[in-house]
């Protein structure tokens, strides 16, 4: 990788920067190389250096770190394609092949030009295009047969499964059956907006130069999907005017997007030198047919993977939420930032087994692990059904909370209506058992502002809550909550208390706390 790019967006305005020395500092501090001024990157974030021909970021010790497909890293390799997280914001990066492309302006006359065709790429493709004498002479024997090189092509691109390994691929094989002398290829970058040289390649050692293309037609064959092909470009005013082409002596053209169905994705250029060897309508045809089967390919390469990010955040989100909430979130625009740290105002939920340490004693390893098994399936089923995120399982006790990361009005609600589906579900649970003596639960709530997202190390990473609201609905469980009562936090009542009957408990110490709690006993929902 010579060159490379990285874009980002604050405040709805794409930036972008060039690396081109080293080293580059990141963060929200003025004094950076690349300054992003959002509140979730620190002051001096990371450093990017070029070390052993390539870029790497490292972390400088920043508050949220850097991540790279849903997992936490300290330093990474860039590479095109992929997306680097600082807190909130993503670094894209962007490959540049070198600088050998050069566009250039040029005059883009309206009446035909003799010697040059610029037709549909999908009609050239198929056949249906009639050219003038000069361009149907025969192509070389060992390039007629159109249906074997195809083959040859459609099983090498398929092979692969690495966007770059493909490109370059499919220069190759460009060059194996098309008699260019030099040639390159350019891919739309959305996040830049522009066409991106990508590959370049000559056919002779030594004759390496710069390599210009009109602009007007690079972009003409880009948006309209129009293959070229010109047989002496120093007659075509289009190409004419270029320095390389008349330096080089350049005679022949084509050019052809690279497209899948109705949408480019690049172009792809080749030239020749050579005056015996020019392009012919055969060659014209299979250029675009390989160019089409290459935009294909280069879809399904994107579409790959697009699908393995998505099932790695799928993998993550089902750890916490049932499915029909992981299809949801999935759903929603922006999914990502869903996980990172911010400020919600959720209920936070605990539940565990009464007496769990004197069944220990009593019962074998294995029997008592199955049992915990089983009972802790039925609270997270309860969680699930209520749409809230199961945080995590502490010994027999289970944490969730309710609306984060999917924002709901009725959270509080929604965590008081699980506390009581829990409790009867667990009565069922001891009826199917025959336990004795039955297990009991109880349950602490609290609702309140919490920072939810992902927090750890670049180690391990888990989505969860932090803040006063989740001690207060542990110690609510742990010491005011009796076997088989639900206890909730005034906060939790004030946003419920038309919808449920409660006992008040009064002003309570809780261990750790400095503060009294008001709390009430949850005893059912009003008919």
């Amino acid at each position: 990788m010579d060159m490379l790019v990285v874009v980002w967006e604050v405040g709805g305005k794409s930036q972008r920067f060039q690396l081109e020395r080293s080293p580059v500092r990141v963060g929200r501090a003025l004094d950076n190389d690349i300054v992003i001024p959002d509140i979730s990157v620190s002051r001096y974030h990371a450093v990017i250096v070029h070390e052993d021909g390539q870029w790497v970021i490292r972390d400088m010790g920043s508050r949220n770190g850097l991540r790279v497909q849903d997992r936490f890293v300290t330093e990474h390799v860039l590479r095109d394609g992929e997306q680097v997280w600082l807190g909130n914001v993503s670094l894209n990066c962007v490959a540049l092949a070198d600088e050998r492309i050069e566009f250039q302006e040029a005059p883009s006359p309206e009446e035909p030009v003799e010697g040059t065709i610029i037709r549909p790429a999908a009609d050239i493709a198929l056949g249906r295009v009639e050219v003038t004498p000069q361009l149907r002479a025969p192509a070389p024997a060992a390039e007629v047969d159109l249906i074997s090189s195809l083959l040859d092509v459609i099983q090498k691109l398929l092979s692969l499964h690495s966007l770059e390994d493909l490109l370059n691929a499919f220069m190759d094989l460009v060059f194996a059956h098309i008699p260019a002398e030099r040639g390159f290829l350019l891919l739309y970058d959305e996040h830049l907006g522009e066409l991106v040289p990508r590959v370049v390649r000559f056919r002779h050692p030594g004759a390496e130069g710069r390599i210009a293309i009109s602009r007007h037609i690079a972009r003409k064959v880009f948006d309209e999907r129009v293959a070229v092909l010109t047989l002496d470009a120093q007659a075509d005013p289009r190409f004419a005017g270029e320095a390389s082409v008349i330096m080089h002596g350049i005679r022949s053209v084509m050019c052809a997007p690279l497209w899948a169905q109705d949408r480019s994705v690049g172009v792809i250029f080749v030239d020749t030198v050579t005056r015996t060897v020019g392009f012919t309508q055969q060659h014209l045809q299979m250029f675009t047919l390989m160019a089409n089967m290459a935009g294909v390919a280069i879809e399904q390469a994107r579409l790959r993977a697009s699908i393995q990010r998505e099932q790695a955040i799928r993998a993550r989100l089902e750890r916490y939420h049932s499915p029909a909430v992981v299809e949801q979130i999935l759903a929603d625009r922006g999914r990502i930032t869903l996980l990172e740290p911010q400020e919600r105002e959720v209920t936070v939920l605990f539940a565990d087994m009464v007496g769990f340490s004197s069944r220990a004693e009593t019962m074998e390893p294995k029997q008592l692990t199955a049992l915990l098994n089983d009972f802790l399936s039925e609270l997270v089923e309860v969680v699930f059904e209520y749409e809230g995120t199961l945080d995590k399982f502490i010994g027999d006790a289970v944490m969730a909370f309710f609306g984060a990361p999917r924002t709901h009005e009725d959270h509080a609600l929604r965590a008081v209506r699980a506390a009581l589906a829990m409790r009867q579900r667990i009565q069922t649970f001891n009826e199917r058992r025959h336990l004795t003596p039955p297990v009991q639960i109880r349950v602490g709530i609290n609702t309140g502002k919490v920072v939810a997202g992902d927090i750890g190390s670049p180690r391990r990473v888990e989505y969860t809550v932090l803040g006063n609201t989740v001690n207060v609905a542990s110690r609510l469980e742990n010491f005011v909550a009796k076997p088989d009562q639900i206890v909730i936090s005034e906060a939790t009542y004030e946003q419920v208390q038309t919808a449920v009957e409660v006992v008040d408990l009064g002003w309570l110490d809780l261990k750790g706390l400095q503060q009294k709690v008001h709390a009430y006993e949850l005893v059912r929902l009003k008919e």
